[in-house]
């Protein structure tokens, strides 16, 4: 069964043009993946992916590439358009028992109970919530998921924030619940609805067109952004503009280098052709980020989203075969449930820190 939804399959093709030599650095590009389809979200045509074989690069990305002005056609169909349903909770002792746990330590060292979901219990201040609080310090799953962006947001001293390409504003929310004065901007319309329908302040358009004055944020983020667009450099500069002397910005895009990567190959879900334009080495980022003007520059690498990976490259996989499709990087690896996976990862990720399915870039001006 295609996971392409219904209605999407008859499009016009995407124009295309060519781009031979890496973004970055220059250098001529190698064949990575040839003749990818859009099996998610039904997008016509066949795509290719180049690697960048300077060893102090690595970037991936398209050739050829959409042409900036079709870009929009790439989401028509896309997840970003409706805010997500409000998810109900878990049925049975352990779930209840991780939901309890999770609540407390969210209460304990953010202030809210209810950052990632509204339905869970509440506990006051005192000995008993700390006490509640302690599983969660052991527990890497956990620990992992909060990272990026409660650990990040939480960091902070609370301030003005804007998250670029905020989509249907689940960041927004979270941001504004953990006190920041939060606003964002996305270029696609559908998406922009449904963050204001949820009372959200969000700018239709992007930051090239002038929107916000010159260092007017504290901190600007963008969660998966950077690989979507076509001059990720020239984003990072607009971001540094806005922000004050002294500001961050904290983002987020898939790991060319992962360990689900290497598992599932042309399947990977970071890869998603043609929507991921550029797709960053920790080494590539960083060049990025240099690039754009930022002084410190911090990357990381992160597992939170593992299962999500696993559980999408065995449906491509599966679609793969049952195409005729090619075969020859499947792995018995890529059979792994997604909480066993997200464990290996984790281990993984103390031997070599690299290995996580997602870049996280912190840089200040």
């Amino acid at each position: 069964m295609s996971a392409v939804p219904e209605g999407v399959r008859e499009r016009a093709e995407i124009r295309k043009q060519a781009h031979p030599a890496c973004y970055l650095c220059g250098t001529q590009g190698q064949p990575l993946y040839n003749r990818m389809r859009d099996v998610l979200f039904g997008v016509p045509g066949e795509w290719n992916i180049n690697r960048c074989p300077n060893p102090g690069c690595g970037l991936l990305w398209l050739d050829p590439m959409p042409v900036e002005e079709d870009l929009i056609r790439l989401y028509e169909s896309y997840y970003t358009h409706e805010a997500p349903p409000i998810r109900e909770a878990q049925p049975g002792a352990i779930a209840r028992m991780y939901d309890f746990v999770k609540a407390a330590y969210l209460s304990e060292h953010f202030g809210r109970a209810d950052l990632e979901r509204s339905d869970v219990p509440r506990l006051r201040p005192g000995l008993m919530r700390k006490i509640a609080s302690l599983p969660a310090y052991g527990h890497p799953a956990f620990q992992a998921r909060i990272k990026f962006p409660i650990g990040a947001l939480g960091r902070k001293v609370r301030g003005r924030l804007l998250d670029v390409g905020c989509g249907n504003g689940e960041l927004l929310s979270l941001a504004q619940k953990m006190g920041w004065k939060a606003e964002g901007i996305d270029f696609d319309a559908t998406a922009v609805d449904a963050a204001r329908r949820r009372g959200l302040t969000v700018h239709l358009g992007d930051l090239r067109e002038g929107t916000f004055a010159d260092h007017a944020f504290d901190l600007v983020m963008s969660s998966h952004v950077l690989e979507h667009v076509p001059d990720p450099v020239a984003l990072l500069r607009q971001c540094r503009r806005l922000l004050r002397p002294g500001g961050t910005v904290l983002a987020v895009t898939p790991n060319a280098e992962s360990w689900g990567h290497a598992v599932f190959g042309r399947n990977w879900r970071g890869l998603e052709a043609p929507r991921h334009l550029h797709i960053f080495s920790p080494g590539s980022l960083g060049r990025a980020a240099r690039s754009a003007g930022f002084q410190l520059v911090t990357i990381a690498s992160l597992a939170r989203i593992v299962p999500y990976i696993f559980e999408i490259g065995r449906q491509l996989e599966s679609e793969q075969r049952a195409a005729g499709g090619t075969r020859q990087r499947f792995s018995p690896v890529g059979r792994l449930g997604g909480r066993s996976a997200l464990l290996v990862e984790l281990l993984l990720l103390k031997w070599r820190p690299t290995l996580g399915e997602e870049l996280f870039l912190e840089a200040t001006c």
